[in-house]
């Protein structure tokens, strides 16, 4: 792993354990109302880029197999 890497990480896994603190530190004061609807409407913004990008993936993946059967095609029929 190269070191940028590593110190990318180390800095990315330092801000989720700080923010981990201070959400422990600070549970009471913490509005669950307000956090609730939007973690929930992340979650559903999550599900439907899922969603999108397997649908575009698929037709990506058939989009390619034709070009193979296609080369194939033609190949047979240089060779013939």
């Amino acid at each position: 792993m190269k070191t940028g890497t590593k110190v990318t990480l180390a800095f990315l896994g330092g801000a989720v354990a700080g923010a981990a603190v201070l959400a422990y530190l600070n549970r009471d004061k913490l509005d669950w109302d307000g956090i609730r609807p939007a973690a929930a409407d992340l979650l559903d913004k999550g599900e439907k880029l899922k969603e999108t990008l397997l649908a575009k993936f698929e037709a990506l993946k058939e989009e390619l197999s034709k070009d193979v059967e296609k080369k194939d095609e033609v190949l047979e029929d240089r060779d013939a």
